[in-house]
């Protein structure tokens, strides 16, 4: 089973503006390119909230949501790496 990122690192990602997240199942079918959280989540892994809604991500471009996954992250760590030091 993958270990899911934690609200810090999602609010991380969509702050570099590698993609977007949605609630699944949505009630309003909302994307979202920008994420918050409370000080008290910033550690913490995202899971399902209150309303037993879990969070999906995608890269811009693509299709198919995955899972916010530690594996995402640490590939959007790469790719952004790379971008910087290619100068693109």
């Amino acid at each position: 089973m993958s270990i899911n990122m934690t609200h810090r690192e999602l609010a991380e990602l969509m702050a570099s503006g590698w993609g977007e997240w949605t609630h699944n199942p949505s009630h309003s079918g909302t994307v979202y390119t920008t994420y918050k959280y409370t000080e008290d989540e910033a550690n913490e892994p995202i899971g399902k909230n209150s309303d037993g809604q879990e969070i999906l991500v995608r890269k811009f471009r693509e299709t198919a949501w995955k899972a916010p996954t530690k594996e995402v992250y640490n590939n959007s760590l790469i790719e952004r790496r790379v971008r910087s030091i290619m100068g693109w």
